[in-house]
């Protein structure tokens, strides 16, 4: 639908759940390779409830025993944490704050003990968001986002070693209006903004006592935004559809250096170069949206979409190596 942008396809829509506004309560599961734990309860009576979730695979431990010698300290393990809070200002206002932090680790040593690899990625989410009832049926959710996604590679041999890392950093604002018309329209309405810092690739290295550190990160910035125009309804028992249309936006910024090369190939033969905030390359378009439903009987339906979407963060993936090495690009 409409209200979703910035990616061609799919959307994996995750909710997570509220915590007890009455009494406390815990639960958890101990499996073979991991366990897991939960935490809710009130913060103030009917009026405020937090939620803590966490798990940890124990991969690592169960297998240190059986992993000495050189090959000591090998090992994979990750580890995630949900939490949420939420308030209740008023009548009409609440408060949430919901995060996510997640971290995957591998660690490798060789049986000759002259080869070490260290390579830890993961994920961390922050959202704070503003629910404001102005009637039965029309409210708004005012969102602010973070999100940092980073991936690094550590490797070592002998005297000689090499750091290969990767991350994007965004950070969004967010409105969206929902209006539940007396005539069975639902329309949704709402702009959005982000931030984008993109490091793509950065290597850095030693040998002995020389320290490399090429200024190679290459860091890229950008502003994207989308405003969009949503209506959900049933013009009969059997139809329902969703139309929508969606503008975005998005501009590559300084500080950038492009580069002409001489015929396609590895020579240089020009420069431009961009100050801080200044736009290097800017691309948008509109966005139309349709859904349609058709519903068989109680239990079949028939669903048809036709939509256009753009996407400006791309995602490369190196197809000739087993590791997560999964890198982020703008469009530049």
């Amino acid at each position: 639908p409409a209200n979703y942008g910035g990616r061609l396809s799919s959307v994996i829509d995750v909710s997570m759940k509220e915590g007890n506004m009455k009494k406390f309560h815990a639960e958890g599961g101990i499996g073979l390779i991991s366990s897991r734990l939960t935490l809710e309860g009130p913060i103030k009576k009917d009026k405020g409830s937090f939620m803590i979730s966490g798990r940890r695979t124990y991969i690592d431990v169960l297998t240190k025993p059986f992993i000495t010698g050189k090959l000591a300290g090998s090992g994979y393990y990750f580890y995630d944490v949900n939490l949420k809070a939420n308030y209740k200002l008023g009548e009409k206002d609440r408060v949430y704050l919901s995060g996510y932090f997640g971290l995957d680790k591998f660690n490798f040593n060789s049986p000759n003990g002259d080869f070490h690899a260290n390579i830890p990625w993961g994920n961390k989410t922050a959202t704070l968001r503003w629910n404001h009832q102005f009637n039965d049926k029309i409210f708004v959710n005012t969102s602010l986002i973070y999100n940092d996604y980073n991936f690094a590679a550590n490797f070592s041999q002998n005297n000689f070693g090499i750091k290969i890392a990767s991350g994007v950093t965004d950070y969004n604002a967010k409105s969206d209006f929902d209006y539940y018309s007396s005539f069975n329209h639902h329309f949704k309405a709402g702009v959005a903004y982000t931030y984008h810092t993109v490091i793509p690739n950065q290597v850095s290295g030693q040998a002995d006592t020389v320290v490399l550190k090429p200024n190679n990160a290459l860091t890229k910035y950008a502003h994207e935004v989308g405003i969009y125009l949503m209506d959900e309804f049933d013009p009969a028992k059997w139809l329902r559809i969703n139309a929508g249309i969606r503008y975005s936006w998005f501009a590559q910024i300084g500080p950038y250096t492009r580069y002409e090369y001489a015929g396609g190939g590895d020579q240089k033969t020009d420069s431009f170069s961009y100050s801080s905030g200044a736009i290097a390359k800017a691309y948008g378009g509109w966005e139309p949206r349709l859904n349609m439903r058709f519903a068989l009987n109680d239990a079949s339906s028939i669903k048809a979409s036709v939509a256009r979407t753009y996407q400006y963060v791309h995602l490369v993936s190196n197809n000739g190596s087993t590791l997560p090495t999964d890198v982020w690009v703008p469009s530049t």
